[in-house]
């Protein structure tokens, strides 16, 4: 699904799930599936692997550019327990 569509999927769908936490996987199942091969080790080590997806695949850009917001929408959130950010 990719963020932040796994994340809603995640919010919408919590009492469904009956479990205590949850958590979307990423790209983790395309590394493992040999799908796509990781970052380098000097990306891996500085914790930017992400910007190396991004330059393999610059079509990402919008949905990357979403994770922030979304990150925003939740942190300034009044209500800190519902996370109302639908």
């Amino acid at each position: 699904m990719g963020a932040p569509i796994q994340e809603k999927w995640i919010y919408k769908n919590r009492n469904k799930l009956k479990v205590d936490i949850s958590a979307g996987q990423g790209g983790t199942f395309d590394y493992e599936a040999g799908k796509i091969k990781r970052a380098p080790k000097f990306f891996q080590k500085c914790g930017i692997e992400w910007l190396w997806r991004l330059a393999k695949e610059p079509k990402r850009i919008k949905r990357m550019m979403a994770l922030p917001a979304f990150l925003i929408k939740i942190v300034f959130s009044k209500d800190k327990t519902k996370g109302n950010f639908e």
